[in-house]
């Protein structure tokens, strides 16, 4: 993308690259917000006056559907680099991707293990409250909770009884 906007065909047939730099364009076509497409095109602008990378990591851009009425959230990860010839800026190269469906199962993986560590803190207060011994094994038989209870009937410390298997500590005939 050249000043203003203006477009530039790259190619290069002994590197085989071939690549229709249109962002400007792009970004006036696209169903963002006026707001968006003017910050878009003022950081195309900033990188082109100053030769200064830009790196957008997961940047949201809110795009109106097409029937105009609603809109959603898209995220991308970009880079517009400054292209040079002889020194002299005379364009910007523009490597964007979309990276919306990581960006939603990264958001719903977080909120179930945020709900998973409420529903175990709620587990651990229920069990801590109960007057009984309980404890949780791993599928190596390792110990990976005690309620206090356990420590106050045997007197073992949480370290010796948390780096024993069940079975070295409860008795067989149990």
């Amino acid at each position: 993308v050249g000043p203003g906007g203006s477009q530039i065909l790259v190619d290069d047939p002994e590197a085989g690259v071939f690549a229709w730099c249109a962002a400007a364009r792009a970004l006036h076509q696209a169903r963002l917000e006026v707001r968006q497409r003017e910050r878009f095109l003022e950081l195309l602008d900033r990188v082109y006056r100053t030769g200064e990378a830009f790196f957008g990591n997961e940047l949201p851009f809110q795009v109106k559907e097409r029937d105009g009425n609603s809109s959603r959230h898209i995220y991308f990860n970009f880079t517009y680099q400054a292209f040079r010839e002889n020194g002299v800026t005379v364009g910007v190269a523009v490597f964007a991707y979309d990276v919306t469906e990581q960006v939603k199962a990264r958001r719903k993986t977080q909120v179930l293990q945020a709900k998973m560590s409420r529903r175990d803190r709620e587990l651990r207060m229920m069990a801590e409250s109960l007057p009984l011994i309980t404890f949780v094994t791993e599928t190596d038989r390792r110990l990976s909770y005690i309620s206090p209870q356990w420590f106050a009937y045997t007197g073992m410390s949480s370290d010796a009884a948390l780096q024993s298997n069940w079975d070295d500590i409860v008795h067989p005939n149990d």
